[in-house]
């Protein structure tokens, strides 16, 4: 199927399943703040947040071509690295990003009995280099304080 005003939200010219380093952002449904609370300039993950995590951890075991880097849960949205490395079965960042979305909504609906959404789709960065690695990184790092100084 085939949606006019759907904008393309991936590189068309380039293999998503190649190796390499993606940066992720993938948001709540209407930006609701739910997965964690900004306390003392620190992002403390509540129990969905936590949830969600343990799905986000568990990736690798069910992507072997799947290694997370630095990750962070905001309130409403978590952004994630995302090394992809050469093996046999070669999984896209789409297949492992809806994965995710699948397995977390999943296990957090099973809790809250079917409220909890993802937005759809997701906001990806193929990383080009160690200088603009190091900078995502950086920004991670720093995004829970960008939320504090609003």
């Amino acid at each position: 199927m085939i949606y006019k005003d759907r904008k393309l939200n991936r590189c068309q010219d380039w293999d998503y399943s190649s190796p390499g380093y993606y940066f992720v952002t993938i948001c709540v449904q209407d930006k609701k703040w739910i997965m964690a609370n900004l306390v003392g300039g620190k992002m403390i993950k509540n129990g969905l947040g936590l949830t969600i995590a343990n799905v986000w951890e568990k990736l690798p075991n069910h992507y072997q071509n799947c290694v997370l880097d630095e990750f962070v849960f905001m309130p409403d949205h978590f952004h994630g690295i995302l090394k992809l490395i050469s093996t046999d079965k070669k999984y896209t960042l789409s297949e492992i990003v809806r994965g995710f979305k699948t397995f977390s909504s999943r296990e957090i609906n099973r809790v809250m009995m079917g409220r909890f959404a993802w937005q759809k789709s997701f906001h990806d960065r193929i990383i080009r280099n160690e200088i603009e690695l190091n900078k995502i990184r950086e920004y991670i790092r720093n995004n829970p304080e960008k939320l504090e100084n609003l």
